[in-house]
């Protein structure tokens, strides 16, 4: 469980390097690259979070440490598929100032996350 754990995180950092140099852009992108960049973080995120749910609370309910899990961030997988939905390409077009602003909240949130998952989880799981 732990490496797949590890795994997702490596796949999530290589999505947000690559959304970094997006949103460094003064312009918005209008590639179907960049659409598909989208889907895929919110897919990938998707996937850990799904995993996380199913795997996670049991296995913390029978130790010591349910809190761990209590304390992640439960809102960033709704979020992001609320933004998903919410920004169309014709909108962030529109609107790219914003749009990077909310993405790199919603991104910063993400790294918070898979910091406290290592730091915190992980260790659990091992």
């Amino acid at each position: 469980m732990l490496r797949r754990f590890v795994e997702d995180h490596d796949r999530l950092r290589s999505i947000i390097a690559e959304f970094d140099r997006h949103l460094k852009s003064s312009q918005a992108p209008t590639d179907v690259a960049f659409a598909r960049l989208r889907w895929t973080l919110a897919r990938q995120v998707a996937v850990h979070v799904a995993l996380e749910r199913r795997a996670l609370p049991d296995m913390f309910a029978r130790t010591a440490t349910p809190d761990l899990y209590r304390g992640l961030d439960h809102d960033l997988d709704c979020e992001l598929n609320r933004q998903m939905t919410e920004w169309t390409a014709s909108a962030i077009e529109a609107s790219w100032a914003e749009y990077r602003s909310i993405t790199a909240n919603l991104l910063a949130r993400l790294r918070r996350r898979m910091v406290f998952e290592e730091k915190k989880i992980f260790p659990a799981l091992a």
